[in-house]
């Protein structure tokens, strides 16, 4: 079944898979552009470009702003498509895997731009980079996989 379909079916609008794509483009490729920063910054690993000055800013902004929306969006994720999935047995692993990584990079960002700590904020630039290069093919699993892990019927009491 396509996921448009099947989004639509859970009640979201036509252009809710169109936005939430391409605003998680928007993050991932502005995550992508600033990676040759963190390697320059925080690895002081010598590169011959990374995002400077307004370019930087754009592209952080940018990233950080995709982040927020992307956040809003996938609390209407939550509500119901992951409601209705758990509730069903569909996907479990790979969303709550998916789910938890999400989580993480919200941790990590917070750490990243708000630790007074230079080595904690260090050690979140890099695993929130990490985390972000995984997320994409986590998700692309979860999309993908027709696995149906031992359903349990939703029965109200």
């Amino acid at each position: 079944m396509m996921l448009v379909e099947k989004f639509r079916r859970q009640g979201y609008p036509a252009s809710f898979i169109p936005v939430l794509g391409f605003v998680g483009l928007a993050l991932l490729a502005t995550g992508i552009l600033l990676i040759p920063l963190l390697l320059t910054m925080q690895m002081e690993l010598d590169l011959p470009w990374y995002p400077s000055g307004l370019l930087r800013n754009l592209v952080t902004g940018i990233h950080v702003l995709s982040g927020f929306v992307l956040v809003f969006l996938l609390g209407a994720v939550t509500i119901v498509h992951i409601r209705a999935g758990w509730l069903r047995g569909e996907k479990r692993v790979s969303g709550a895997f998916a789910t938890s990584l999400i989580a993480l990079l919200a941790v990590t960002a917070i750490l990243l731009l708000y630790s007074p700590l230079e080595a904690v904020a260090h050690q979140a630039a890099i695993v929130h980079t990490l985390l972000g290069i995984a997320l994409p093919l986590v998700i692309g699993m979860h999309a993908r996989t027709r696995i149906r892990v031992r359903a349990r019927r939703f029965r109200p009491d």
